[in-house]
């Protein structure tokens, strides 16, 4: 018999053309109509009808809005339907992730979060065995490892077109469909009548409900042998002219903030566990960061392929979910800094003396824009720094001050070497950020305690402008004017640098070379753009540029023919400030003890009074003779060879060599050949590739006046503060010889990629009311929640 597994399910976008919210209680019709409460009230009653009925459901974050809405009769018997195996859960994480932009960690904690409630709902039988990744634009390898590490029997991805069993599994439904599920039911019971009945005479097809987990057993019990693929199914392509990589790039401010949420998650979740008093209500604020975390991992909100409006909800949810969970780590640090409130928070302690005052432990948001109202207004403010990871640390920390000079003290009186550090003007003329603050003060914060705090105590000491514009602060050296365009220029090499590498820039202010372990290489970076693709969509080779797609229309473009710079040296840091345009600029730093560069680019906004949107890109070339190919991350962990113009499995002929040739980078990209290895870390997801032997390029940020034509209906023309998007990030560059690097450049990359990923936290609060003095002694000012620090992974 050819065995036709019916799988009626319903898939239900967390937020997509309408928000969360929208979706859920059916709003918003004109834009979509779909409303999830009506389809699980439909399908519960549907099922409770005919015992004979199945169902899957893979969205927890619906699921579980709907069941707190229920009464306990009805959950009951939606018990008996799971325990019956007639309601099966698939996937069961909070949503259905993206499997290009999402890192590991944040998929691993959407699926512990949605498995966990669950498992606390249905048991045992509630527990999900099949992943269900129907909807994503491409299938990475660590997806497919996570699952099977989570102990899953198989995951479904596409229909095939071909079978090797007699098995056949057909999906019967679609995007928000069984909002009348007795419909969809009633056609399936005479599909699988009629087609069975005709058994009788010699047909061999048997058509039944089923789920994944059934078809799955089936295939199981066929015993045969199966292919394995070792790579994964990234770039996806619906058509030759269409490569579903532009989303890998896509929303580049949302991308960084999904991964400053997944930093203060892993913050809070670990504070809220080592809370010495566990009075107080820490669950609730926890759980709405770990549920806005999770819906960040779905493939419309992390990848930037939803709508402007949920966009913007999604970016207010995770705010919100931020500022709640900050409510926990308050209350924990207060507890353990304070000693008397270890023993209740906020009660009558110490002989019946109240003690009501608190540390703030404020996060300053707007740091990316060297903004910050505490740094900048008070005379004297703590820094906390925490560190979540389990080994010892240290960190460089900036902050944006209104002062000309500070004095920073740790908890044992010792003064930690500071350098003030001039904020570039393309920062400070950002016409929406309100500053006093022209510098940031900078210093190294060592011996940072593993899964614990580290706080300094920092004076402002008061002087005259006068007295600071004549070199109050020697550790400071501007060496050339602030650039401005038509005067300015440096017309000279510049180099900076430290013991263990030098970076130098030309004559017209590119970076051009870079010496590493006595070593000199070519090391070279610009920007550029493509001109975006534009057409009416109605044939394939007349696709747009879009929210999804890539489409390049030509080569690229260099923004500048030569860069304005200004330089600053100092004990601590040494950087350029680079101009490159009126909407690209850069910083390029080098701090006294890294052996990497930092390059922090700012882009945007993107000009589009041409008429013509622009996808830009920040370009690396070195002299490596890569053979055409590179290496590039799945979702944080390993590393996956791509070779350009190549796939594994089959021979490739590419009508967009470009968009077809770039990959995901969730947090690095690499080449080498025999002597020489280049990598570029991230701070967020991006799209990247290696277009010619030597160059790595990644893309950072993309306007666009069309729309691709799959659904979302919006040209990606983000704007903010009535202009263009300005995005700013960081890549990390190390580079150097494979023979005489030690430790490994490979170890070195795996150290600085912990620290990318979950760098100290920084919590600021007002200390006016303490001297130093007091503050040293009342407070405890390191904790440790380990009694030995685990060794990093560079050793």
């Amino acid at each position: 018999m050819l065995n036709v597994h019916l799988v009626p399910h319903t898939h239900d976008d967390v937020g997509w053309l309408k928000t969360v919210d929208q979706y859920y209680y059916g709003s918003k019709t004109l834009i979509q109509k779909a409303g999830v409460q009506y389809i699980l009230d439909s399908v519960i009653e549907a099922l409770l009808r005919d015992p004979a009925r199945k169902f899957i459901y893979v969205e927890t974050a619906f699921f579980f809005k709907w069941w707190d809405e229920q009464t306990e009769e009805l959950k009951e018997q939606v018990r008996e339907l799971v325990n019956q195996g007639r309601l099966e859960f698939i996937g069961g994480a909070w949503s259905m992730n993206d499997e290009a932009a999402t890192h590991y960690q944040s998929i691993i904690d959407q699926f512990t979060w949605g498995l966990r409630l669950l498992n606390d709902t249905f048991g045992e039988c509630g527990r999900p065995r099949i992943g269900w990744q129907i909807d994503p634009f491409g299938h990475s390898r660590e997806q497919a490892s996570i699952f099977a590490q989570m102990g899953f029997d198989g995951t479904v991805l596409n229909m095939s077109t071909a079978y090797r069993t007699n098995n056949i599994l057909l999906t019967m439904g679609e995007d928000f469909h069984y909002q009348y599920a007795e419909m969809w039911f009633k056609n399936q019971d005479k599909l699988i009548k009629y087609t069975n009945a005709r058994q009788s005479n010699g047909s061999a097809v048997n058509v039944f409900y089923s789920t994944p987990s059934c078809y799955l057993k089936a295939l199981h019990d066929a015993d045969i042998t199966w292919p394995t693929k070792s790579d994964d199914f990234f770039p996806y392509a619906s058509d030759p002219h269409a490569f579903w990589t532009g989303y890998f790039t896509s929303r580049p401010t949302v991308k960084r903030f999904e991964r400053v949420g997944n930093h203060f998650l892993q913050v809070c979740k670990q504070l809220t566990a080592l809370a010495p008093s566990k009075e107080g209500h820490f669950g609730p604020h926890l759980n709405v960061l770990r549920e806005a975390m999770g819906v960040m991992q779905h493939h419309d909100a992390v990848t930037g392929t939803e709508k402007q409006h949920v966009a913007n909800d999604y970016s207010r949810m995770l705010h919100r979910a931020i500022e709640a969970c900050g409510a926990n780590t308050q209350i924990v640090l207060n507890q353990i800094v304070d000693p008397v409130q270890k023993k209740g928070y906020g009660k009558k302690q110490n002989h019946g003396v109240k003690r009501d005052f608190t540390f703030e432990f404020d996060t300053c948001h707007l740091l990316n824009i060297s903004k910050c109202e505490i740094t900048e207004s008070k005379d004297n403010f703590m820094v906390t720094l925490y560190n979540p990871l389990a080994h010892s640390g240290y960190q460089y920390v900036r902050l944006p001050v209104s002062g000309s000079k500070y004095v920073i003290k740790d908890y044992r009186g010792i003064e930690t070497p500071s350098q003030m550090v001039p904020i570039p003007d393309s920062v400070q003329n950002l016409n929406y950020r309100f500053s006093n603050a022209s510098y940031e003060v900078v210093f190294l914060a060592n011996e940072l305690p593993p899964l614990g705090f580290k706080s300094y105590y920092v004076s402002r000491i008061i002087e005259s402008v006068d007295d600071f514009s004549k070199d109050s602060n020697p550790s400071v050296r501007v060496q050339a004017d602030q650039p401005h365009f038509g005067s300015g220029w440096h017309s000279e090499e510049v180099t900076i640098g430290n013991k263990y590498l030098n970076i130098s820039f030309d004559s017209n202010g590119f970076l051009s070379s870079i010496v590493a372990n006595g070593i000199s290489s070519r090391l070279r970076q610009t920007f550029v753009y493509y001109e975006a693709a534009l057409g009416d969509n109605k044939e394939f080779s007349n696709r747009s540029s879009g929210a999804y797609i890539f489409r390049p229309n030509g080569t690229e473009k260099f923004v500048a023919e030569s860069v304005q710079l200004r330089v600053v040296k100092g004990n601590l840091v040494q950087e350029v400030h680079q101009v490159f345009n009126e909407w690209i600029s850069q910083v390029v730093r080098v701090y006294a003890d890294e052996n990497h560069v930092e390059f922090e680019w700012l882009v945007g906004d993107i000009p589009i009074e041409d008429g013509i949107g622009k996808e830009v890109v920040s370009r690396f070339y070195t002299a490596a003779q890569s053979n055409g190919v590179f290496y590039t991350d799945s979702n944080g962990r390993e590393m996956i060879k791509r070779t350009r113009n190549h796939r594994d499995t089959w021979d490739l002929y590419l009508e967009e060599p470009i968009a077809g040739n770039y990959y995901p980078v969730t947090a690095k990209i690499a080449l080498e050949d025999e002597n020489l290895r280049l990598a570029v870390l991230t701070d967020r997801a991006q799209g990247g590739s290696s277009l010619e032997d030597g160059a790595l390029e990644l893309m950072v940020h993309r306007r666009l006046l069309h729309d691709d034509a799959f659904g979302v209906e919006e040209a990606l023309d983000e704007r903010a503060f009535g202009r263009g998007l300005v995005a700013r990030g960081k890549h990390y560059v190390l580079f150097g010889s494979k023979k005489t690097s030690n430790p490994t450049l490979q170890a070195r990359e795996r150290f600085l990629q912990n620290q990318v990923l979950l760098p100290t936290w920084i919590f600021l609060s007002d200390t006016s009311k303490f001297k130093y003095e007091d503050w040293q002694k009342r407070f405890t000012n390191i904790y440790s929640a380990l009694s030995l620090s685990l060794p990093s992974t560079s050793t």
